[in-house]
């Protein structure tokens, strides 16, 4: 029996190795995957692609599948090999099961369906168990099972960004024109994080109405990592992917292969669209072949294969040459590598389906992928996929059909019926729960129709944006049934709330300001204009003068049930608190208010006792003794001057 003896330094250096993994294992392993369509279409996540809870369980499902606790998609592209998806895995991420009926009652809003409303939510359930967000990735009804993953630490950081800058960036890419779509939300978040903070991704989780929106950046960035289709210091091989059993394990090591004659290759899916300038073409099944024993096995040519098109199984193999036709594959189930066969287009091939070789299959492509009145050249495949004949057709297709075929390669590379946007948006329209809306590809050609949902900014078309009457049309005490209308004016829901009226007669009456000996005033004050009762009009109220501060300035009365009339005391002026009392018949109040009477300046008089009227006579040269007096109501000082006249 063999012993094993371990000295003291390697045991600490194994202690202080299982404590940096220890401290490692944090939030920030983070790996991005480029992870191809319809490896996530088969993770099982049902039939609603469109949907918020679609992208996030495919994801979701691939991550944990490659040993990571969860992860998110944040890039949509035709082309299959270049979808983004951000897996983590370590401390600062937990995972929860939360009741449907907890995470409805978050007050995120009713449209429960929303990518907007299933961000909100699990943000703030996880920021009430004190994580700084969340996000939702199984959803399985009412029952308490709704998988919930929370994260937290230094590199999670969250920012409020403008709907502006996250839809009109001017530094990267903007992502579409559909706003409200899951993928463009997640898209327009990470796109963001990346570009403007620096951060590996994020995503969004809150949506306010003054346009303000709640996004989290994750500082998680990396260099080189086993995946990235390069070869990196410490790897063996990098095929792009963590697949085992494709000649390059998940490790990135080298996996032993057999090329013996016939080798068996299963479940094979390789892209049969080559960078070969103008003969590109979806139809080249042989070349496909061929290039992969080339790869593989160093042989120059496929004796042998078999294929079918398009799977959606798992466990495939992806080689991407850099495309330049549409999307077009093939899943080999077997393939014979060996030396140059006979000539596939020669008469005397027999093909597996019994054909000869030069017996054409088919043409591509189709005379509708053109416009009617054109002519374009048809190359001719045999049953294996070879070109082994060329013709001139006339074109037979519409207006549209050449720039809407997924023939049609468009000046960004992308196929004539991908579309590049769907107008018009969904925040356009508030008239209906669903709309129409057009695909349009990069040439301008609506190639596409669909219905979604109506949403107006980011509230959905049933977001209520007032209720009436208002509740302070009724009396405290009562109820009232109030209905609720959308952005556009339609009827979406009633309901019944509580009044907060006050009942009876109340006055709030403005104080008034006038001028000394302006006299009488009439109808200075109509009372209507300041009193007023829920429940009875003002004509039937009744009103009366309790008290008044300053007669001696100013005397007011009622006229008419409805007017004051003020009358001015002459040469008076200060301020007269008047109170007023208004009654229903069976309540009672009051109000006072100021009277403030200006003062204005009044001439002064004055009054010469000597010398009199009769006794006015007097001698030249002589002295004269003018005695005078005067008084001002307003008590200012006083000036004398006289004025003799000529």
């Amino acid at each position: 029996m063999k012993q094993l003896f371990l000295s003291k330094k390697f045991l600490l250096l194994l202690s202080i190795f299982l404590f940096s993994v220890l401290i490692n294992s944090s939030f920030a392993t983070a790996v991005r995957f480029n992870v191809d369509e319809s490896t996530l279409e088969a993770q099982g996540c049902g039939a609603d692609y469109g949907s918020y809870q679609h992208q996030m369980c495919r994801s979701n499902r691939w991550c944990h599948s490659k040993g990571y606790e969860s992860g998110f998609q944040t890039e949509w592209n035709p082309n299959p090999h270049a979808n983004e998806v951000h897996c983590f895995k370590g401390n600062d991420i937990s995972h929860f099961q939360v009741s449907e009926s907890t995470l409805k009652s978050q007050g995120c809003g009713m449209d429960i369906n929303s990518p907007q409303h299933q961000a909100c939510r699990a943000r703030r359930w996880c920021s009430g168990q004190g994580y700084e967000s969340g996000f939702s990735t199984e959803w399985n009804g009412d029952r308490n099972d709704v998988d919930v993953y929370c994260i937290k630490g230094s590199n999670v950081n969250s920012y409020d960004v403008s709907y502006n800058s996250l839809e009109n960036p001017t530094s990267y890419p903007a992502c579409g024109s559909s706003s409200d779509s899951p993928q463009h939300l997640a898209c327009a978040a990470h796109r963001w994080c990346k570009a403007v903070k620096g951060a590996e991704t994020g995503f969004q989780t809150e949506w306010n109405p003054a346009n303000v929106g709640r996004v989290h950046c994750i500082d998680s960035s990396f260099g080189s990592y086993c995946g990235d289709g390069t070869v990196n210091s410490g790897e063996q091989c990098d095929d792009g992917n963590n697949n085992n059993g494709d000649g390059c394990s998940s490790s990135c090591t080298t996996e032993v292969t057999s090329c013996g004659n016939p080798p068996l290759w299963n479940n094979i899916h390789i892209d049969a669209c080559w960078d070969l300038g103008s003969d590109a073409s979806c139809g080249r099944i042989k070349d496909a072949a061929d290039l992969w024993c080339q790869n593989k096995c160093g042989q120059p040519v496929a004796l042998s294969y078999s294929t079918s098109q398009n799977p959606v199984s798992g466990g495939t193999k992806y080689v991407n040459t850099g495309r330049v036709c549409p999307n077009c594959f093939y899943h080999f189930t077997s393939i014979t590598c060996g030396s140059t066969p006979t000539d596939t287009c020669d008469p005397s091939y027999t093909c597996s389906s019994g054909r000869s070789g030069n017996f054409i299959y088919r043409w591509d492509p189709s005379s509708s992928s053109c416009c009617a009145g054109e002519t374009f050249t048809e190359l001719g495949y045999n049953c294996e996929g070879v070109a082994c004949a060329s013709r001139t057709a006339t074109c037979t297709g519409g207006s549209g059909a050449a720039t809407c075929h997924p023939n049609y390669v468009c000046s960004n590379g992308n196929p004539g019926n991908f579309i590049s946007m769907w107008n018009p948006g969904t925040g356009s329209c508030c008239d209906s729960p669903t709309f129409t809306q057009s695909g349009v590809n990069c040439e301008g050609e609506v190639c596409q129709t669909r219905t979604v949902l109506c949403n107006f900014g980011s509230n959905p078309y049933n977001f209520i944006v007032r209720w009436e009457p208002s509740t302070s049309s009724c009396c405290v005490g009562s109820t009232l049934t109030q209905t609720g209308y959308n952005c556009g004016g339609h009827i979406i829901d009633t309901r019944t709330a509580a009044c907060t009226g006050i009942c009876g007669p109340t006055m709030n009456i403005l104080d008034y300001i006038v001028s000394e000996d302006s006299g009488f005033h009439d109808n200075l004050v109509d009372l209507w204009q300041y009193a007023s009762d829920l429940n009875t009009p003002d004509d039937q109220l009744s009103f009366s003068i309790s008290s008044q501060t300053g007669l001696s300035i100013v005397n007011c009365a009622i006229d008419s049930d409805r007017y004051i009339d003020c009358t001015l005391q002459p040469d008076q002026f200060g301020t007269s608190d008047v109170t007023v009392s208004v009654s229903d018949g069976s309540s009672t109040s009051q109000d006072t208010f100021s009277i403030i009477v200006l003062n204005t300046n009044d001439a002064p008089v004055v009054t010469i006792t000597h010398p009199d009227a009769i006794n006015n006579n007097f001698v030249e040269d002589s002295y004269v003794n003018l005695i005078a007096s005067a008084a001002d109501i307003d008590g200012d000082v006083l000036t004398y001057t006289i004025d003799w006249g000529d």
